[in-house]
Formats: structure tokens, sequence, C-alpha cells
């Protein structure tokens, strides 16, 4: 069974001694290599699709790879992007069956995952896509996903990030299914889709949206889509600079990877200068390009980077943490500061003045521990708590100008109140344990709540 980005275990060091597994024999990878030929992707030699011990599917180096090395480059017709849906014409005659005016408008990441949840749906219409579907993996190691009864044991800061992804895909899926339903009263056609597309197939296609699209910057490519009133630019309420990438995908992440992606005419001695966009077939000779700016030794894995992500990212939007992260941090809320104040006679109580304060400029947004102290605003909404002047407020938040005994103070609450997270946190992984859950999706929770706990030790020790 497929593992790739939603089966990872990183935890187990003497794992990472396993030998990896040859897969080219594998149904979905024959299929896709076949696919992925057929399309015109051009794939450098030196790689090759393996199931590692400690990351599931990915991509092994036959060879040293050097320096600004191309490892992919993928036609247009092989990307799921805002051209893919702009020529579909069923499907945008769903989207278009009835007046858009009223309508409110959704993400495009959004409208992404409805495509592929059509596309699922209507598979035996997409022969093309059937290879790459195939690939996909049917479950997540997403908290999202994790049973309602088994959700005890989590920290807030996950919880609060399912809860808002929770309310996003059920307000999306009830505006799509809405388009549906109304289209469906006067084209019968439909009908097949309404019955089909459930919670359940729209939650995998957002998620495999989530989990594996590619930022990619259309915004000339856009100049050149349809100008009707038709224009999916009508119906999305942010930029449509995402894709699927078949392959890319299989890449896994390394906060240490150093990836160039980029757009390239092929064949490569024509530029946009010497043919304008509109005159260049952009399904066939367009490119995306992955250009690697590191070296990689022969047989180790090549791995590009999602982002600069704290592992509560990583784990909630794609199902995974990384030791080690040099971007891990403890996530902190207004809530967890507040509980520690009832308990500290050093603080006065958070009157209407310093809450209104703490609102209006934000500070109580990116509260956190990393590995160099109490962030920015921590620090801030710390100082606001400890002092009484308002004059005070304004005049040193903004210019760092603090004495040495308001640092002073503001370290020792700042403790106690990264004491008191601390254990709240032993109490959720107690609860864990007690819970018998022998599930590596769980496991992950743990761990990131393990991180905090170290951090913070690590804090109290510095």
């Amino acid at each position: 069974m497929r593992k790739g980005k939603t089966h990872r275990n990183r935890k187990s060091a003497t794992r990472f001694q396993d030998k990896i597994s040859h897969i080219d024999d594998q149904t979905d990878v024959v299929n896709l290599n076949r696919w992925i030929k057929r399309v015109g992707f051009k794939l450098t030699k030196k790689v090759r699709l393996v199931e590692f011990p400690e990351t599931g599917r990915g991509v092994m180096a036959l060879e040293n790879v050097k320096s600004s090395d191309v490892l992919l480059e993928v036609p247009f017709r092989g990307i799921i992007c805002l051209i893919t849906l702009e020529n579909d014409a069923n499907f945008k005659s769903l989207l278009f069956g009835t007046s858009v005016a009223d309508r409110a408008k959704c993400s495009f990441q959004e409208l992404v995952a409805f495509y592929l949840a059509y596309v699922k749906t209507h598979i035996a219409e997409y022969p093309f896509w059937l290879h790459y579907l195939n690939t996909l993996p049917k479950k997540f190691t997403l908290p999202y996903f994790y049973k309602s009864a088994s959700t005890d044991f989590l920290d807030e800061s996950i919880i609060k990030i399912v809860e808002f992804q929770k309310e996003r895909v059920s307000t999306s899926y009830t505006y799509f299914r809405n388009i549906i339903l109304e289209v469906a009263k006067v084209n019968d056609k439909f009908s097949y889709f309404l019955e089909k597309f459930s919670l359940d197939t729209y939650e995998w296609a957002y998620f495999i949206v989530n989990t594996r699209c590619v930022y990619m910057d259309l915004t000339n490519i856009c100049k050149t889509c349809d100008s009707t009133e038709r224009n999916l630019y009508t119906i999305i309420s942010d930029r449509p600079n995402l894709g699927l990438i078949p392959y890319l995908d299989l890449f896994n992440h390394s906060p240490e990877a150093k990836t160039l992606t980029g757009l390239k005419l092929i064949p490569e001695d024509q530029t946009s200068e010497s043919r304008p966009l509109h005159k260049i077939n952009i399904l066939d000779e367009l490119y995306f390009e992955l250009k690697t700016l590191t070296e990689v030794k022969k047989y180790d894995q090549i791995y590009i980077s999602y982002g600069d992500h704290c592992n509560l990212k990583l784990l909630t939007e794609y199902g995974f943490i990384v030791p080690h992260n040099p971007f891990k941090t403890v996530a902190l809320s207004f809530e967890d500061i507040c509980r520690s104040m009832k308990k500290d006679v050093k603080v006065s109580s958070l009157s209407q003045e310093k809450y209104k304060f703490i609102k209006k400029y934000s500070l109580d947004e990116n509260l956190h521990i990393g590995v160099n102290g109490f962030s920015y605003n921590f620090l801030r909404f710390l100082f606001v708590l400890a002092i009484d002047d308002r004059h005070a407020w304004i005049s040193k938040i903004f210019t760092n100008n603090f004495s040495k005994i308001e640092l002073d103070l503001m370290y020792v609450i700042g403790m106690e109140v990264s004491l008191d997270r601390r254990r709240y946190l032993e109490e959720k992984i107690n609860k864990f344990s007690a819970m018998n859950l022998d599930d590596i999706s769980y496991d992950f929770s743990v761990d990131l709540m393990k991180e905090y706990i170290y951090l913070i030790d690590n804090l109290k020790c510095s």
C-alpha cells in the first residue's frame, strides 16, 4: 500500500537502517511511468521511485546529483491547474449552468478540490487522469480524520486548526452541493454527480489538493484565459496560483532542501519575447521545471521543501512531523496565558483597557516559544500584563526599550506560563497513554506535544 506523504514514520532512528524497497513492478507505478512518458514529461535518468522505510514512497538518486541539475519538466497538459479547468467545457457548464451573479465566491484551492471530485466521479470520461489518480492516497494521517472519540488527548493548538478546517470544508462542500442541486434541476446529466458527490468524496479531494498542490505563478498565463463572463476569475476569491503536478508530488519534504521551480518554453531557443503567450500552445510547449540547488549522493533520497513550516503546520496540513525541525515552536494561545494569569499573583487582572490594547495591536496573535525564546508578540503581551502604565505600553513595546527589571519580570511571568503549558501537555500525553490507540497518525500528535515539552524544558535551562 502506498505510504507517501500520508504515512510517514520519522520517529525511530533504527528504522533508518532498513533497506529501501523497489516498487517498479507495482501496477500503479508501472502505469504512472508509462503515462508520464506518453504525455511528454521529461524526467532525469538519475532518479527512481522507491519505498523508503522512514518516509514511504519517495524519489531516490540513482547516481550523484549535482547542484543545478534539472530533475523534472512537466508539460502543462499533465498539470491540473487553472488552464485545465478553463479548458474543460463540461465542468464549466456545471459551474455556469445557472446565474453566478449573486453567488458567493470560493477559494481556488476549493475549486480545484471540487474539480478533482468531479473527475474522480466521472473517471470513465477522464481516462487521461486515471493513472495519476491511482497513485493518490486513499487515506490520510491528518488529525482532521481522527475519530471524534479519540481527540480528548489532543493539544488545543491542534484542535483549533482542525475545527477551522472542518468549518471550511463543510461550508465549501455545501456551496458546491448547492450548485449541483441548482444546475441538476435544468440539466439532468448532472444528477449522477449529485448522487455521488458525498462529503467523504469532497474531503478526500480537498486534502489531496491541500497536501499535494504546488505553488505556481500563473499571472501572465491567466491573461490568455477566457475573457468572457464564464472566466473562472468570476467565481474565485483569490489568485489561482497552485496546481497538482504528477510525480512532483512524490518528492518528500525536508526543511534543508533547496530547489528552484519555474516555467520554461520547450524548445528552449524560444522565449515569450519572440513568441507572445497568446501564440504559444500552452498545453504542449510550456513546461513546469524543477531544479535542485543542492548536491545529492547516490542512493540518497531527493527532497523538496514545502516551506519553512513548524511541526504544527506540517502535522495539520500534511499529516507528519519532522524530527529536529529548525522551525519548531511551542504554540501558545490567549487562553493559555489567561489560564496562567489566574494562578499568578504577580499579574494584575486583565482589565478591559489591557484587553482592548492587546486586541488593537494584535498582540494575541503569533504567540509561541521558539528555539530562541519567546516570540515578539508573546514578550509584548507579557509586558502589557505586567505593567499597568498605558504610556509605557505605547513608548516601549514598539521601541524595544525595556529595562532589565522589566525584562526579568516578563521572563518570570513567561516561564510560569510555559511551565503551566507543560503541565497541561503532560496531562494530555497521559490521557493518550491510557487510551491504547495503536495508530501511527496519533503518534505524530503525541510526538508534537513531546516536542513542545522538550522546547519548554530547554528554555527552562537556558
